[in-house]
């Protein structure tokens, strides 16, 4: 299957297996509840699944890529305890608990989630000394002397044999009693992902027209030439990055992460093709307004005579302006209610009044030197720690307008506090009812210039997948969009009737 239907499969198995009946117990005991194991190529978002079916579940997650762990850590350290057995004393060798199952104790406790995803990655790939720990772990969910908590599900993961050499493969002993999901590479299910994670215009309108170089692997050993979703997404940011900062994309950087040379420099000739038609349309000037009555009207009609490359690439360039400007609106609501959030939090946990703007002060740094140790720890995912990062940034500006006030009482702080908040909050709805007319307006220019052809709904398509898009777009309803948002839904008829007429079965 690929990624998608795995994600989907990952969180229904999490549903059944968390289902409990009326007395509290859970309706598939444990020993029934079988690990899932995943196997697919390498950089095709295994691991990037599991975090997103754990966060849509609000479950929680521990992650450990087993090769970097020794047989102490997973197993524990020997103790010699003494035992009495038919009144004689005898010395044996137990075990300390296992860093990984301490792990899921401490993610219980940090975190308040008694159910969550315990993800063992590069399981088949362990030393020989961890083989049997890793069996053990399948067939018995336990570490040692440790069973896995009852309410986590174990999820591992591993890429198979003609990829890394030295992979073990599992016995049927093993794969009897584990929920095995294999995954392949699938272009079609990566573009939603890529939607929503701001992946390069470019990229999009170079594997448009080029699907099967989504994925590539080739050739063995020194000669081993390979493209991954992992490498297409990490060339994305950087090339970002080079662009905000004026350095020039070359061919050299994109074979850095594009390891097959021939397809590297085919997608550096679509990137230079993307970046000259940019500049020839006048994208970015008509994106800013900076073109109006006479120079926008020229600048439309040249898009209407360009070639479909051309088009594609208008498409692309203003799906990634407008999925980024929503999702902007996106970090900002969930900024407004984290922040919001962090102050009730403080001002629940001070019972003094005196001098609270320098108790707030001392407070964020406590809460940014926690959030810092939670990170190290991984008891906290690299978005979800950027997230409340900003949010205790934010609230550093509250301290600065309630530094030098002299309130006597906690709901006079508090009132402050509010007038504050709301403020920002109406300066998020002012942004927003702008964000609202420039979508509107956008859709029926591109309308306009594109028609409403194969290139206006791949633009659609993309705000459509885009998670941010949709919740602004239920916030904000958008009568054009809504509109035109009948296109997707033809578009989708068109595609089935074309697939019957082929003869193809698989609808």
């Amino acid at each position: 299957m690929n990624i998608q239907q795995a994600k989907e499969e990952i969180i229904h198995t999490i549903h059944a297996y968390t289902a409990k009946d009326e007395a509290g117990s859970y309706r598939i005991p444990p020993l029934r509840q079988r690990p899932i194991l995943l196997i697919g190529p390498p950089g095709v978002g295994k691991t990037a699944i599991v975090e997103q079916a754990a966060a849509e579940c609000g479950i929680g997650l521990v992650a450990y890529t087993i090769t970097h762990h020794t047989r102490q850590s997973a197993v524990g350290l020997p103790v010699i305890s003494h035992k009495v057995w038919q009144g004689r004393e005898y010395t044996v060798t137990e075990y300390t608990m296992s860093e990984i199952i301490g792990s899921v104790y401490d993610t219980m406790e940090q975190t308040g989630c008694r159910e969550g995803i315990l993800f063992i990655d590069e399981i088949n790939c362990v030393s020989e000394t961890l083989t049997p720990t890793m069996l053990q772990l399948l067939q018995a969910k336990r570490f040692g002397e440790y069973r896995v908590p009852a309410g986590w599900v174990i999820v591992t993961a591993g890429n198979p044999r003609e990829y890394n050499a030295s992979v073990h493969e599992f016995d049927m002993v093993t794969l009897d009693r584990v929920k095995k999901i294999t995954v392949e590479a699938d272009y079609d299910a990566w573009l939603p992902y890529a939607c929503g994670h701001d992946i390069h215009g470019s990229i999009l309108f170079y594997l448009d027209g080029n699907r099967e170089n989504f994925y590539h692997i080739s050739g063995a050993g020194e000669n081993r030439q390979f493209l991954t979703a992992r490498g297409w997404e990490d060339l994305s940011v950087l090339i970002r990055e080079y662009e905000r900062e004026d350095i020039p994309v070359m061919p050299e950087l994109v074979e850095q992460y594009l390891q097959c040379p021939e397809i590297a420099a085919d997608y550096y000739g679509w990137y230079q093709l993307y970046v000259r038609c940019g500049e020839k349309l006048c994208l970015k000037a008509l994106w800013e307004e900076q073109l109006a009555g006479e120079e926008r009207e020229t600048q439309k009609e040249a898009i209407r005579r360009s070639g479909w490359e051309e088009r594609l690439c208008v498409s692309r360039y203003f799906a990634g302006k407008l999925t980024g400007m929503l999702e902007e609106s996106e970090r900002e609501e969930a900024l407004c209610r984290e922040t919001e959030g962090l102050w009730q939090r403080f001002l629940g946990q001070i019972s003094d009044t005196d001098g609270v703007p320098e108790q707030l002060r001392g407070w964020i740094r406590q809460e940014n030197h926690a959030l810092e140790i939670k990170g190290e720890q991984g008891l906290v995912d690299e978005a979800g720690e950027r997230r409340e990062r900003r949010a205790l940034h934010a609230l550093r500006g509250l301290y600065l307008e309630l530094a030098g006030r002299q309130e006597e009482s906690k709901e006079a702080w508090d009132a402050h506090a509010a007038a504050w908040l709301q403020k920002r909050r109406e300066d998020h709805r002012e942004r927003d009812q702008k964000r609202q007319g420039k979508l509107t307006d956008t859709l029926h220019e591109l309308a306009d210039a594109l028609g409403t052809g194969t290139e206006f709904v791949s633009l659609l398509s993309a705000m459509a997948v885009n998670r941010d898009c949709v919740c602004f777009l239920v916030r904000h309803p958008c009568e054009a969009f809504a509109g035109y948002a009948s296109l997707l839904q033809l578009d989708d008829r068109r595609r089935r009737l074309h697939c019957v007429g082929c003869g193809d079965d698989d609808l």
